[in-house]
């Protein structure tokens, strides 16, 4: 549908100016409808582990249960356009939750924006608040570089970052154990 959009829109105006123009409104709406799409995109499941057994994707759950470590994993691009879906689709922290651990696995998430970092750190508070925490594992060295820079690796404590490691799920795993 995109791009049927974009091809009936810059028809329309290759008759109206000229086509040097119609083709620049083209590609200027093409890029606004593409990271509009994008920002609607994003899922966040969870992985359940079971002894001995790869893990069970499911919906991410809408409120945490108390004394449980949930292992969130998110789909699509952390893009700024896209961080107010992944912020809607977070488990909900209530007066129940207690002793809660959330790992959120950010393997192959190169860029983290400061929207994306924002949220993550109003996340962290209020789990903070409710003798919870937040762990951050499959981070990449140029993620844990940004952490460092924006002094946010202070927020979620260097023990509860775990770098990505060429296995893909050890340093879920390592995270998981600690």
């Amino acid at each position: 549908p995109i791009q049927q959009v974009v091809m009936v829109i810059t028809f329309i105006f290759t008759l109206l100016i000229p086509l040097q123009y119609a083709v620049l409104v083209g590609v200027a709406i093409a890029i606004v409808l593409f990271v509009v799409d994008q920002s609607n995109k994003i899922t966040i499941k969870e992985w359940i582990y079971e002894k001995g057994q790869l893990p069970i994707e499911a919906e991410a759950p809408e409120v945490l249960e108390p004394n449980k470590i949930t292992i969130l994993v998110p789909f699509g691009s952390l893009f700024f356009a896209a961080v107010s879906s992944f912020d809607d689709q977070l488990p909900s922290v209530t007066d129940d939750t207690r002793n809660s651990v959330v790992i959120i696995n950010l393997r192959n998430k190169t860029s983290l924006g400061s929207t994306f970092l924002e949220v993550l750190e109003r996340y962290s508070e209020e789990l903070r608040a409710h003798q919870s925490k937040l762990m951050l594992a499959g981070m990449s060295e140029e993620s844990i570089s940004v952490l460092e820079e924006t002094d946010h690796i202070s927020i979620y404590g260097r023990d509860n970052i775990f770098p990505e490691t060429d296995r893909v799920g050890e340093s879920l795993k390592q995270a998981h154990h600690a």
